[in-house]
Parts: structure tokens; C-alpha cells; sequence
């Protein structure tokens, strides 16, 4: 988390559920956790159903208006409006691979698409370099004492 309250200072932090979180710092201190994290990125798969509903509330309603049509005597259109979740605790979990919901503090949540460092050329470029520092590695790790320490 990081704003003007913190003046700078960011903290980074992971968790697998909120379970573990729970676990770790009891669930007063997970809770206030939660509460002052300015960006929350949820990832699909979580099976902890009183949480997912907790991110849909938090995400709030939307309204939609269904029109009807009736036809014969009483023929015309009607309408009424009716609040739903922008995404039930059940959308939640089901995230597709490779997509993550993220909550920012001050603005509208959105699912980004995410793409792997190691996908297309320059991640084919970065598995390329990956091996050829592996092999250096290997290499000296093989090579006498000697050798590794520069002596001659």
C-alpha cells in the first residue's frame, strides 16, 4: 500500500486465500489489512465463498432495467429497474486463467488480461538468456575450486 498517508512507503504483500491471512495475523488484524490496502488483485479459483461474496459487496450493485412486452388487450412495453451484483462471489472463482480482478482505491474495479514475461519473442529472448547464464552456472559449479576462486 502506498499513498499520501504512507508518504512513500510501499508495502507489497501475497496471500493464497484469506484463510492464510487469518491465520497469520488473527481476523481483526486481517481484516484491517484488507481495509488499508489501496489495490486489491484477486485472482480466480478462491474457494473461500464468505470472502468472494465480501470482494462482490465491496464491487457494489449495478442497475439494470429489463424492458417486457405484452401483447392483446393490454398491449405495450414495461419496464422496472432492479439492482444487481457487478460480479457474484461465484464470478469471482471462476476468473478465467491468465485474468485478474483488480479493486484500486479510488477507482472502478476492472478484470485486466495478463500476459506472461516469458510469452512471445522477448520471452522467448529472456528464456534464451535464462539458459545461457544456467549453463555459465553449471559450468562453474563443475570447474575445480581452483578455478572458481580465480587462482591461478
Amino acid at each position: 500500500m502506498a499513498n499520501e498517508r504512507a508518504l512513500g512507503i510501499s508495502f507489497i504483500w501475497a496471500a493464497q486465500s484469506r484463510a492464510q491471512l487469518t491465520s497469520i495475523f488473527g481476523e481483526q488484524s486481517a481484516r484491517s489489512l484488507l481495509g488499508l490496502t489501496n489495490n486489491l488483485i484477486l485472482f480466480g479459483g478462491s474457494k473461500d465463498t464468505a470472502f468472494n461474496e465480501e470482494i462482490s459487496d465491496l464491487l457494489g450493485p449495478t442497475r439494470v432495467i429489463p424492458h417486457t412486452w405484452q401483447s392483446g388487450a393490454m398491449a405495450g412495453r414495461s419496464s422496472s429497474s432492479e439492482d444487481i451484483p457487478i460480479l457474484t462471489g461465484a464470478e469471482i472463482r471462476q476468473l478465467e486463467e491468465r485474468h485478474a480482478l483488480v479493486i484500486a482505491e479510488n477507482g472502478k474495479p476492472m478484470i485486466a488480461r495478463l500476459r506472461r514475461a516469458t510469452d512471445g519473442t522477448s520471452g522467448r529472448r529472456l528464456l534464451a538468456q535464462r539458459q545461457r547464464v544456467q549453463a555459465t552456472v553449471d559450468r562453474a559449479r563443475r570447474a575445480p575450486d581452483s578455478v572458481r576462486l580465480g587462482a591461478s
